[in-house]
């Protein structure tokens, strides 16, 4: 009942043994697939019990944003249902506490594990999985959304089935709070722009050089670095490695100050 779902926007080119995937590794541009697909299957059915699953949901990229809808019909209705996400962490790390959404935001290579609860639903209906976020280009989303009823938007088809022993999980109100950022603790602060230049992505007007190091940190420091897009049509998905962080503001606009401590 702990699923890994990967979503992966593929290309296919037709060949005499049959469509294969292809990937152009020269394309910076952004490559958009023929298809979306669901653990590499397009449009897959899975079946589930009437009760609770966590699924590990991670935007396998390469180019494609998602905003992730869910959409159910019981059977012998036309009616439709709009269930809801109940998100549990936020790329990696728990919340604090559970979060009820009515969609889900994956930038490429984000992550984010959520439960899902089928024992409202009966055996033979059906919940589907979609993506209604409109991106024509490897740029970026377009801004606009599409419809349930466009097939493309299709993801995934979950099957109502009976259950095999009683569930017996439950979600917690809580997990653990954030820790608490010392501002007296930062020793610096940087800016990270990036860019799009001559077909080259760039940070703060700079090809990425192995050989160079842009910043070098003091173990057991802290800093607070600001991220700005630099780009006027781009997206830029990016995430940092081997270290922990917090938000303290997204577009100039505090984010939240209950983890925030000012010591010294």
């Amino acid at each position: 009942y702990d699923i890994p779902l990967i979503l992966q926007d593929i290309r296919f080119q037709e060949t005499a043994g049959g469509a294969q995937v292809v990937f152009d590794n020269w394309n910076t541009d952004g490559m958009l697939g023929d298809r979306m697909t669901v653990n590499r299957r397009i449009t897959p059915r899975f079946e589930v019990e009437a009760r609770k699953y966590r699924f590990r949901i991670l935007n396998g990229g390469p180019s494609r944003f998602y905003e992730l809808f869910l959409r159910a019909q019981r059977g012998g209705t036309r009616r439709w249902e709009y269930p809801k996400f109940t998100a549990i962490t936020g790329d990696g790390n728990f919340l604090p506490e559970p979060v009820e959404t009515e969609s889900l935001f994956l930038g490429v290579a984000q992550r984010v594990d959520v439960i899902l609860d089928f024992s409202g639903y009966k055996p033979g209906d059906h919940v589907y999985l979609n993506n209604l976020l409109q991106q024509l280009n490897g740029a970026g989303p377009s801004g606009a959304y599409m419809d349930f009823d466009d097939p493309e938007t299709n993801l995934l088809r979950f099957d109502v089935v009976p259950l095999t022993a009683p569930d017996r999980s439950s979600i917690p109100s809580a997990f653990r709070p954030w820790p608490r950022i010392d501002l007296a603790a930062v020793k610096r602060e940087r800016v990270w722009t990036f860019d799009y230049m001559g077909g080259l992505w760039t940070i703060n007007g700079m090809v990425m050089d192995p050989d160079r190091i842009d910043a070098g940190i003091d173990q057991g420091s802290a800093e607070i670095w600001t991220f700005r897009n630099g780009g006027r049509n781009w997206s830029h998905p990016i995430h940092s490695h081997f270290v922990e962080f917090l938000f303290l503001a997204i577009n100039g606009r505090p984010y939240r100050e209950d983890y925030i401590q000012y010591t010294g």
